[in-house]
């Protein structure tokens, strides 16, 4: 794998993130595991490798790499503790990411630096009891009251939950008595209105901070909303991909022999079906 997909800079990142995970977490990995905790320590040094923002954009703070290489950093980790991993994966995927790809300029020179220094850790609140992968079932509403929304609702599940200084979530915009949709508001973990619950007890990553998150009238600046989803772009980007598909199953002899369909059109109507 190596040869095919690591140059220079990949194999170094891996070497140096080899040694760190054998070196500090290895020998304190039982440890961890039986505490349910991951010492502070452990995350500020990965902090000072740069661990903490690999794929984040240089000029925000971070180290501008790519996939690849984030992706080796992970699994160099997980191979020694799967715990720390996940922590900086969450940290990195779900906390600073979102904020890198969707975020307006503001809130990237705001908040990036800190997060890819490993200043402030990050955290991302999706899943809900009702709403899991299924975003859209998501129950958490965001009301505008004059330049702020206040939110209510509540998350489970979710990693680096009291070790995060900054959180994005999603939640339904309400504005004027209106559902303008899901977005993803971004809000600083010393928020008043933000109650974290106790640590849950898992079957593994124990020492992964995992817990739910209870939102009682908690405020959030309007300008810190990150996106808000429009789904007639959601709509246009799913009906030409399953044109794609259908266009590119006609020339699959495995999927026209299955489904004994052959024109695109009757493929497209088929999946759209499905």
């Amino acid at each position: 794998m190596d040869s095919l997909f690591f140059n220079e800079e990949h194999t170094l990142l891996v070497d140096m993130v080899k040694d760190f995970a054998n070196t500090e977490i290895a020998p304190i990995a039982h440890d961890m595991d039986k505490n349910c905790e991951i010492p502070k320590k452990i995350i500020s040094q990965m902090a000072e490798l740069g661990l903490m923002g690999i794929p984040i954009p240089e000029k925000y703070g971070g180290a501008g790499m790519d996939t690849v290489a984030y992706a080796a950093a992970v699994l160099e980790l997980a191979k020694v503790d799967a715990s720390v991993a996940i922590t900086m994966a969450a940290h990195t995927s779900l906390g600073s990411l979102p904020i890198a790809i969707a975020g307006t300029e503001e809130q990237k020179q705001k908040y990036l630096p800190k997060l890819a220094s490993g200043e402030v850790l990050g955290a991302f609140g999706l899943t809900e009891p009702e709403a899991g992968s299924d975003a859209g079932s998501t129950k958490t509403t965001a009301v505008l009251d004059g330049d702020e929304y206040v939110v209510n609702g509540g998350k489970i599940f979710i990693t680096n939950s009291s070790l995060a200084g900054l959180l994005t979530l999603t939640t339904n915009i309400i504005e004027n008595g209106e559902n303008k949709g899901i977005g993803a508001l971004i809000v600083e973990t010393d928020n008043s209105g933000l109650k974290i619950g106790p640590k849950e007890k898992k079957m593994g990553w124990h020492a992964s901070d995992t817990r739910q998150l209870f939102f009682e009238n908690m405020r959030g600046a309007q300008y810190e909303i990150v996106q808000t989803a429009n789904y007639e772009n959601l709509l246009w980007l799913y009906l030409l991909a399953l044109e794609i598909i259908s266009d590119y199953s006609t020339m699959t002899k495995v999927f026209t022999e299955l489904s004994g369909l052959e024109d695109s059109d009757l493929i497209f109507d088929y999946l759209l079906n499905l």
